[in-house]
């Protein structure tokens, strides 16, 4: 997928929801706010495969020095994030 494909928040969000389904997350269990590691809703390695993919869209690296691991643990923190690239 190219950065043109997806190129609203909305269409990144759907992205992030997609890919929760894929390991098995209904979207009416999580919440925007809700820690999807602490609560044991993904794996780290979904949630790097997420970031990866978020990468990839956006085409950019996301994790930085100032943008680390823990930005990433919610969906409500992920569009905080794809928000400073769009």
């Amino acid at each position: 997928m190219s950065r043109e494909e997806l190129h609203s928040a909305a269409e990144i969000k759907e992205y992030i929801y997609n890919k929760l389904s894929q390991a098995g997350i209904k979207r009416e269990d999580i919440r925007d706010d809700s820690e999807l590691i602490e609560e044991r809703l993904i794996s780290s390695i979904v949630l790097v495969q997420i970031i990866a993919g978020i990468e990839d869209i956006l085409d950019t690296i996301v994790l930085t020095d100032d943008i680390g691991i823990d930005e990433f643990t919610t969906i409500h923190k992920m569009m905080a994030v794809v928000s400073k690239y769009l």
